[in-house]
């Protein structure tokens, strides 16, 4: 089923817009200054999560035949209490408010299906993650309730040149995990 904002045709995604979806979440990296390292195996094996299913759990906009954003809502973890969203807008229409506001409208009505697999009585709450140099991001998410629960960091180190080889004390050695016997 699709709905229409102004401008916007939002519908559930299909597997042949992963490579749309790949090319997006690239370009809001390259907005951030990240590097471009996604690509369409990386969406459909997101896609592959048991218990996700993209015709329920995905939702995306089109301004024409241009693919200006992506959300997803995945309730895969049991008790079903953390529903994880996750919103990439294109660039050109990241202030849109119409345009969040209805992935925003999308991720409530989805949520509310989920709330029958969580215990009676739970709590069950959205979580979404904002890159702390993704200030628009911040904004929406607190414009539509959220508030900063916790921050962590990616740390990386750049290497140009192969590290040496670890040399490990007298007694320790490392080796690849024996199933039967290291369980």
């Amino acid at each position: 089923m699709s709905s229409r904002t102004d401008r916007f045709v939002l519908r559930p995604a299909e597997l042949c817009n992963a490579a749309a979806i790949a090319d997006l979440w690239n370009r809001r990296a390259a907005l951030l200054g990240q590097p471009n390292v996604y690509t369409s195996t990386d969406v459909e094996h997101r896609w592959s999560t048991p218990g996700f299913a993209v015709e329920t759990d995905t939702q995306v906009a089109w301004d024409g035949a241009t693919l200006v954003g992506y959300g997803s809502l995945s309730d895969v973890k049991e008790p079903h209490v953390d529903l994880f969203i996750g919103l990439t807008l294109a660039p050109t229409v990241e202030c849109d408010d119409g345009l969040t506001d209805a992935f925003f409208s999308w991720f409530e009505a989805r949520a509310q299906k989920s709330l029958p697999r969580a215990p009676k009585g739970a709590r069950v709450v959205l979580l979404a993650g904002a890159d702390t140099d993704d200030g628009r991001r911040e904004e929406v998410l607190v414009r539509h309730g959220f508030r900063l629960d916790r921050v962590w960091s990616n740390l990386r180190l750049a290497f140009d040149r192969r590290p040496p080889a670890p040399v490990w004390p007298d007694g320790i050695a490392v080796r690849a995990f024996r199933p039967g016997e290291d369980d």
